[in-house]
């Protein structure tokens, strides 16, 4: 069984039974590491999950907030940044 597909149960079955979940991401899927300054590749997880009836909309919105043309560039300015310190303190 894949990781992909636990999630997918998990969630699920948290909505199916009105659970609440808190979900620890350091590196915010990729986001922090720098996986997607150059855009989203399809076979991306991040990605794949629009298709999802239940968080494609709320992926959809953290992309275009995040990487929509009008914060974009400011944005991944940002996470340049965040990379150049983590590099600076050890922690990349």
């Amino acid at each position: 069984m894949s990781s992909n597909h636990l999630k997918i149960t998990f969630i699920i079955s948290f909505i199916f039974n009105r659970y609440g979940s808190t979900v620890y991401s350091p590196l915010l899927n990729g986001i922090l590491t720098g996986k997607y300054n150059d855009g989203f590749p399809k076979d991306s997880r991040l990605k794949t999950f629009v298709d999802f009836p239940f968080l494609g909309p709320f992926v959809k919105l953290f992309m275009e907030t995040y990487f929509g043309e009008a914060n974009k560039e400011k944005y991944i300015h940002m996470l340049k940044g965040l990379g150049e310190i983590a590099k600076e303190l050890g922690c990349s």
